[in-house]
């Protein structure tokens, strides 16, 4: 039995506003809205939070370093001061990265900052050349 027209222009509207709920769906899973395809504010959240643990790490690396210096179980050196010079380099990339990330969302940018970007790939860099240091100095330190 062939459908009528007004039928088949019922399906098709039907599977027309399935897809765009579908369309939706996934923009708004990956961050962005129907208003100016704006990532939302959890994007921001997570970008945000994600350079914090990583500012986090790198002053708990520095404070572990200073800690072992006091306690005289490292020595003031290259050892030491390199790898802190690095935690600490990390960390500011770190904070920087984390500023232009709140700059972006506060001026409504419609992406995650090119700078923020590249800032963060630095402090990853800079917190795991200071760790490879450090335990590059423990190992020469105990053979």
């Amino acid at each position: 039995m062939p459908k009528s027209p007004e039928s088949a222009a019922s399906t098709s509207s039907e599977a027309s506003a399935s897809q765009e709920d579908a369309a939706a769906h996934d923009a708004a899973a990956h961050g962005a809205t129907d208003e100016d395809s704006h990532p939302s504010g959890e994007l921001w959240l997570l970008w945000n939070e994600h350079l914090r643990y990583l500012s986090s790490i790198g002053i708990v690396f520095t404070g572990g370093i200073l800690t072992l210096i006091q306690t005289t179980a490292l020595e003031v050196g290259p050892d030491s001061l390199i790898p802190m010079g690095l935690f600490l380099g990390g960390t500011l990339a770190s904070l920087f990265a984390q500023s232009s990330i709140v700059d972006a969302a506060t001026n409504r940018k419609n992406k995650v900052p090119k700078a923020a970007k590249i800032l963060r790939v630095a402090s990853f860099s800079l917190l795991g050349g200071g760790v490879g240091y450090f335990l590059k100095s423990v190992f020469d330190h105990f053979t």
